[in-house]
């Protein structure tokens, strides 16, 4: 039954495939119908063009031209001038396309598929320049034709052409492949042959495969049809040749035994060496076929999970000969995708035993290492060299793997050549300049190398030391000794590659240079911190524990890199000067001499830093830093190592991130003396150390870095001020409770303080560090104020009790003191915006000038708005406590002389606004003076006429009489004697008859 099944099955397969060949051929057969007349057509015109040149050449040899020649010579060029375009073609062209006979067109594709073949240098991902053409030779003026029509383009193939002609040729040739496959599957399950007549079939499948492509390649020319060629017929064969073949032998070897591993390893080498001439003649579409087929045999024909000894050689066989194809036909795709299919085997074969996984991705890397970084760059001068995007992504995907494969590592020592072999060959493909990138990938696999470091105790079944971590417990790693040795090796290995690099740095790319600076200068500070993560967990880095021996380690770092950095300085000062140092510094190395200094003093700094983070608590860390920051930049001013710019401003981000996370720098009390405390320290140091970063880098530039310095030192002053304030307010810093009214009013009247101070700085020195500055602590105090001290903490509102006495009291800093320098900093806004509008009268600022302004009398009224609101909050606030006591909260009952107080206060305000505004002549000032008069107006004849009695309502009627009778005077005399004009000469005699 299983043997009728199987030829069942092959009859039809005949039957399916004979319309297939017939459609096909009718394809075929009908366009070459059309390519025949059309070619019919141009051989008779190239027969007439070539007898009319040669009647044209007859007159310049000086032979006498037939009679009748120059009229038929005539007629033709005058009767049909578009034919005389080939001619004109072959003359401007030279004589050699001229002479050239024109090629047939079987030998089309063939010459199509090796114009397409590039070098090898394509492969490296570098840019060629091509040869230029040979220059046309000029054509006389005289003998020039006219102008030609262009000749009949080739008509491309439509969708049903490539259907039946090329696309089903390949597709039949993978059906082909597969068929066979399944039929050899399909015999093994139902048991109808044994192994060696399965060998045996499959061997003379494979021949007759790679026999039919052969022969039908050598008679391509005669199968071929005009412009159609022979359809890759050839092609496909030979490609399910190549992978029936890869399959045999496979078979034979791991699944059969009938070969020794010597003997498959020769058989698979003469497979995958057959498999490169074949399509080396036959072009990349069968490299392509080849190389999917041999890496799909382990699956197709099945086996055993266990069984991955035998691919070690099997695919480094088969990647070998696609790599060795690519090399010579310069197919950059079919030697990156060897490489990608090879890597991501790794992975199937992690589920069998690791050892053999784990030296099948060594022996893909050495590969991609001879094949991408040796071969094509080690004749090639480096300055030549340009990023090579595709092996770059090559090795990324290496990378990738090789971190899936580190956590299968056991435990022992032994186990671990694995990542130090991985290790060396990134460095050595990232010597390569055009692979830099790949020396920050090694950089990256050594992290992870001792972030998945094999934990003691782990093989030997012994006790594991545990030290709690942010990620859980992280037992200690095994072979101490050799964890930290193998971190320190590979680590100045990776430091070394890039200084040796970096040292010879002319013409090459900065995306080259900034990754050899990047794993010259950080990778010893990643790594350590790296090394301190897997042994601690980090908890000490985090809580401010201090670890001396990581505080060293990182010392003696800070100081390499500053005696590199110094040595370097002077050899860079030599070059620029004209001399040669002792070490053979030239000229023209001033420019690398001068990054390898900077870059290493960026880089003592950043391990002076770790070991201060290693050493310090939190709040001595942050003043560190700072003072660390002002070092720098004072030592950036004084060398000219522009750099170290970068580095104070990367000071400034770190500790302006420590502020955010945790403003309290200071913990615990830092003392009951006022000023002179903890918080002085804490604050005004960093707050010191900054100011003058920003005032030695404003020395040379006043560039981001500068003002990025002198924002954070405004910053600390004004939290310096705010807790100095509350310090001396409650005495100390208070343990649990504290007054939220105290705190809210403080945080107000500081920002307030500092826009005021940072509006009076910008009105002398115009920078956009005040100017943003002044709006961002103006809008932070608006915030506070409209949400807590109008809302949340308002006393009127919650009834809280209010702390101090009845007329000192924390009203006082909480509303009056910021509501006058809200108003301060109104007037000043004020002054700026008629300022400004005086100003932005030329044409070159009109167009900016009035957004400006508007902005700035927006502010104006906004700080304008928030001093009324918390004068009179505090206005209220205050005869409210000064009648009641410490609660007096808006539901409580109002006496008569408290109601009468009120109407006071308004008159008080008003008058005082109103002289303030008559003196400085603020006009909206003088509106809102007579907004409060008008409001004590009516106070006095709604609530109180009704309110009040006896002698206090007369008072009331009577104090808004003189006050309202003294402003009309006053405006009286004001409207008689405007400000600003004198008043008019008095006439005697007119008083002297007025007297009499």
């Amino acid at each position: 039954m299983a043997a009728l099944t199987f030829i069942l099955i092959i009859s039809a397969l005949v039957s399916i495939a004979v319309p297939i060949i017939a459609l096909a051929g009718l394809l075929t057969a009908r366009r070459a119908i059309r390519d025949v007349a059309g070619l019919q057509g141009r051989i008779a015109r190239i027969e007439w063009l070539l007898r009319t040149r040669y009647r044209d050449v007859a007159p310049e040899t000086g032979e006498a031209a037939p009679e009748g020649a120059a009229s038929e010579q005539a007629a033709p060029k005058q009767a049909a001038p578009e034919e005389t375009a080939p001619e004109q073609e072959a003359q401007e062209e030279g004589p050699q396309k001229a002479d050239t006979p024109e090629e047939p067109a079987s030998e089309q594709p063939l010459h199509e598929e090796a114009a397409e073949a590039e070098p090898f240098d394509d492969v490296t991902g570098q840019d060629k320049q091509a040869a230029p053409p040979p220059p046309a030779p000029p054509a006389s003026p005289a003998s020039a034709p006219p102008a030609a029509a262009e000749p009949p383009s080739r008509q491309e193939a439509s969708l049903e052409e490539r259907l039946g002609t090329r696309w089903a040729v390949w597709i039949g040739a993978l059906a082909l492949g597969l068929g066979g496959a399944f039929l050899v599957r399909f015999s093994i399950e139902q048991g109808l042959l044994g192994p060696a007549a399965r060998i045996g079939l499959a061997t003379a499948f494979t021949l007759a495969l790679l026999i039919g492509g052969e022969i039908l390649r050598r008679r391509g020319d005669a199968l071929a049809l005009p412009g159609i060629g022979p359809g890759h017929v050839p092609a496909a064969l030979t490609a399910a040749g190549a992978a029936s073949a890869f399959a045999t032998v496979y078979a034979a070897f791991a699944l059969y035994g009938f070969l020794a591993p010597g003997s498959a390893f020769l058989l698979l080498g003469a497979v995958g060496l057959a498999t490169m001439l074949a399509a080396a003649l036959h072009g990349q579409l069968l490299a392509a076929m080849g190389l999917i087929g041999a890496f799909a045999v382990p699956i197709l024909t099945g086996g055993e999970s266990g069984q991955t000894w035998p691919l070690v050689p099997y695919f480094f066989v088969v990647t070998a000969a696609a790599q060795a194809l690519a090399w010579l036909r310069g197919w950059r795709r079919l030697a990156i995708a060897a490489t990608v299919l090879a890597v991501f085997w790794t992975m199937l074969m992690l589920d069998g035993p690791p050892v053999p996984a784990r030296l099948h991705l060594l022996v893909q890397t050495a590969l991609a290492v001879f094949v991408f970084a040796y071969l094509p760059y080690h004749a090639m001068p480096l300055s030549a060299q340009r990023v090579d995007t595709g092996g770059r992504a090559v090795f990324l995907g290496i990378l990738a793997v090789f971190v899936l494969a580190t956590s299968f590592l056991p435990g022992g020592a032994p186990a671990l050549y694995f990542p130090g072999l991985m290790i060396v060959l990134m460095l050595l493909a990232g010597a390569v300049p055009a692979l830099s990138s790949v020396c920050v990938m090694a950089v990256a696999a050594l992290i992870v190398t001792l972030l998945d470091w094999p934990l003691a105790g782990e093989a030997l079944g012994g006790p594991i030391r545990v030290l709690p971590g942010p990620a859980g417990n992280l037992p200690w790693p095994e072979a101490f000794r050799f964890f930290v040795a193998f971190a320190a090796t590979a680590t100045a290995a990776a430091a070394a590659l890039g200084y040796w690099r970096l040292r010879r740095t002319a013409g090459m790319p900065g995306a080259i240079i900034a990754d050899y600076a990047l794993v010259f200068a950080a990778a010893p500070v990643v790594v350590l911190i790296a090394v301190n993560w897997r042994m601690t967990g980090a908890i000490n880095l985090m809580t401010g524990v201090a670890e001396p021996a990581f505080a060293v380690a990182a010392a003696l770092l800070a100081s390499a890199y500053a005696a590199l950095a110094t040595r370097h300085h002077g050899r860079a000062a030599h070059s620029r000067d004209g001399h040669t140092a002792h070490d053979g510094a030239a000229p023209h190395d001033a420019p690398a001499m001068m990054l390898i200094c900077s870059l290493s003093a960026v880089a003592a700094l950043g391990n002076l830093a770790l070991a201060l983070t290693f050493w310090l608590d939190r709040g001595m860390l942050t003043v560190a830093l700072a003072l660390t920051g002002a070092g720098t930049a004072f030592v950036a001013h004084r060398t000219g190592i522009g750099m170290l710019r970068y580095a104070v401003g990367g000071l400034a981000v770190l500790v302006g991130l420590r502020l955010l996370w945790d403003p309290g720098i200071v913990s615990g009390d830092p003392g009951r003396t006022i000023f002179f405390n903890w918080l002085l320290w804490g604050y005004g140091v960093p707050a010191a150390s900054f100011l003058a970063a920003a005032h030695w880098l404003s020395r040379d530039a006043r560039d981001a870095t500068a003002r990025l310095s002198e924002a954070l030192g405004i910053v600390f002053a004004v939290l310096l001020v705010f807790f100095q304030l509350r310090h001396a307010l409650y005495g100390g810093m208070p343990p649990v409770g504290f007054d939220a009214l105290l705190d809210a009013g403080l945080a107000v009247l500081t920002v307030l303080c500092a826009a005021l101070i940072l509006l009076r700085i910008d009105s002398g020195r115009p920078d956009p560090v005040t100017r943003i500055g002044a709006r961002i602590f103006g809008l932070i105090a608006l915030f506070i104020s409209g949400t807590g001290l109008v809302f949340i903490v308002n006393p009127l509102i919650i009834d809280a009790p209010v702390a101090g006495g009845r007329f000192i009291n924390a009203l006082l800093p909480a509303y009056l003191l910021p509501a006058l320098v809200a108003g301060t900093i109104a007037v000043l806004l004020r002054r700026g915006a008629r300022a400004k509008a005086a100003a932005d009268t030329g044409p070159e600022q009109g167009a900016r000038g009035p957004g400006a302004r508007r902005l700035m009398e927006l502010q104006a009224l906004a700080m304008a708005v928030l001093a009324f609101l918390l004068q009179a909050i505090w206005s209220i606030a205050a005869i409210r406590m000064a009648f009641q006591g410490p609660r007096i909260g808006l539901f409580r009952a109002t006496g008569e002389a408290e109601l009468w107080a009120y109407s006071a206060m308004l008159l008080i305000v008003g008058i005082s606004a109103l002289a303030f505004g008559l003196w400085r002549n603020l006009p909206w000032l003088r509106l809102i003076a007579a907004a409060y008069l008008a409001l004590a107006a009516a106070k006095v004849f709604f609530v109180d006429l009704s309110g009040l009695g006896g002698p206090i309502r007369a008072a009331s009627f009577i104090a808004l009489g003189l006050v309202l009778m003294g402003v009309g005077l006053l405006y009286q005399r004001l409207l008689r004697h405007p400000r600003g004009v004198a008043p008019p000469p008095r006439d005697r005699d007119a008083d002297a008859v007025d007297g009499g």
